[in-house]
């Protein structure tokens, strides 16, 4: 690990954006509520790269980079010292990761055909988002989990205390 507070950045700013994510949801500003979704995501994923120590690029795709760069080499999964429990966890947010961050730029301009554009608000129906937005949060349950299997509580014990109080409160059922 290499560096403790842009980890606490990432996972503030994952956090701020599933809350905004929770009130447009709440007003039924659908598309925004996907936007926000797909970036908490990439935030998150952005968290768990800044933990494990790569610099952080700009990208709207960190979970292809934890696959492309990391998983895919066991030998630096090997050397960043990994346990199978580890690599479940990021398998995992990878895995949830992945279609919130494939959302691009349709959650703001929806998606263009021959003969029209399908509007944000077409796309993004209520039960759509709701499933959206549950992967969010597991994103930000899996990512707790996977800082508590290294013990870090001495180091990000209360911004994963934090994350996991909000999501215990705001949980979508």
């Amino acid at each position: 690990m290499k560096n403790t507070q842009k980890v606490r950045d990432w996972l503030h700013m994952a956090l701020k954006e599933y809350d905004a994510a929770l009130g447009d949801f709440k007003n039924e500003r659908n598309s925004e509520a996907i936007q926000h979704a797909q970036q908490c995501a990439e935030r998150v994923s952005k968290s768990i790269l800044s933990f494990l120590g790569f610099a952080v690029k700009k990208t709207h795709r960190p979970s292809d980079f934890i696959v492309e760069e990391i998983l895919e080499h066991p030998e630096l999964v090997q050397s960043l010292g990994l346990s199978g429990d580890e690599v479940k966890y990021l398998v995992d947010i990878v895995t949830i990761s992945s279609p919130l961050e494939r959302q691009g730029t349709m959650p703001r301009y929806g998606w263009e055909t021959k003969d029209r554009i399908i509007t944000p608000d077409e796309i993004y129906k209520k039960e759509i988002v709701g499933v959206m937005l549950k992967s969010a949060m597991m994103m930000l349950v899996k990512s707790c989990e996977f800082y508590r299997l290294r013990e870090m509580d001495e180091i990000l014990g209360d911004k994963v205390k934090e994350v996991e109080e909000y999501v215990k409160k705001h949980r979508i059922d």
